[in-house]
């Protein structure tokens, strides 16, 4: 998705292609490519620590991302370890709450440690990864600005919200 002059732009440049790159979900298949982009580029590199031993997404990957770009209620199903919740509660709530601003995400999980986890891994990345400090800047908010940052809710200074609870919690906002 990035243009074909990619490699003539200066640094600002570049910065901006990859942003628009990401941003890019017009169609079905722009959606896909700005998946494959994001974590292509922002979360493939070691020093993101994001995957532990990285592979290719397979065939079945592309097509359920397809298919939440075409629909707009999806329900997967795939055998365990199949990255499931690495694509839908990781690549793509990531990708959205950096470029989309002002987008809701509802993240549910069968348990409040399993939130606890995929909260802590999203702040990490939102906070530590270079790629992502260069390209979306500083989204955690500080103490002094509106926001929220916390293992239950975040709102990011684009004003993105990510609300974690648990099938068994009793308040789901």
């Amino acid at each position: 998705p990035l243009p074909a002059d990619y490699d003539t732009l200066g640094a600002e440049g570049k910065r901006l292609a990859r942003v628009n790159a990401v941003s890019l979900r017009d169609t079905v298949d722009e959606d896909v490519a700005s998946w494959q982009f994001f974590r292509a580029y922002y979360l493939t590199p070691e020093e993101a620590h994001w995957y532990d031993h990285y592979v290719e997404p397979a065939p079945m990957h592309t097509e359920w991302t397809a298919a939440c770009a075409r629909y707009e209620k999806v329900v997967v199903g795939a055998f365990r370890g199949a990255a499931k919740s690495q694509i839908f509660s990781g690549e793509y709530t990531l990708r959205d709450l950096l470029s989309v601003p002002h987008h809701y995400t509802l993240l549910i999980n069968s348990s409040e440690a399993k939130i606890e986890r995929r909260f802590e891994t999203l702040m990490e990345q939102i906070e530590h990864n270079k790629r992502i400090l260069e390209d979306y800047g500083k989204m955690r908010p500080a103490r002094n600005e509106r926001g929220l940052w916390n293992h239950e809710t975040m709102i990011l200074k684009n004003g993105s919200k990510l609300v974690g609870s648990s099938v068994t919690s009793r308040d789901i906002r």
